[in-house]
């Protein structure tokens, strides 16, 4: 009981936010988030199931990279891409199932997204 006590104390004298401090958090989060293509955690739920293998965690990195530093930062991006590819299947190998989304905490549109990295990658 001591230990549930002590957990919940915090609550006792609660505040929330007020208007200054949602909005710095508010602007916080944007400035952390403009510079990300696809807000993946790598978490890396989605791969357990992937029929494919595709490594969705690492390629969109990449393309988290590309939007940070510029291509232009990174010219060797494709190969790198190929290299992972090496491993694991292709972004473009995707058949659709789903199963990755269904796992995906942050709700992404995983599939969609890998539509993306197949056009960004394997392209010539």
């Amino acid at each position: 009981m001591e230990q549930l006590d002590d957990n919940t104390s915090y609550m006792q004298n609660f505040q929330p936010l007020n208007e200054q401090e949602t909005d710095l958090i508010s602007r916080v989060v944007d400035t952390i988030t403009k510079n990300i293509d696809i807000p993946c955690t790598a978490c890396h739920y989605c791969t357990g199931k992937c029929p494919q293998h595709i490594a969705i965690p690492q390629y969109f990195g990449l393309m988290n990279v590309i939007k940070q530093l510029g291509e232009s930062q990174f010219p060797n991006s494709r190969l790198y891409y190929n290299l992972l590819t090496k491993k694991h299947g292709k972004a473009s190998d995707c058949i659709q199932c789903g199963q990755c989304e269904a796992m995906c905490p942050q709700h992404l549109p995983i599939i969609d997204n890998l539509v993306r990295v197949a056009n960004k990658f394997e392209q010539k």
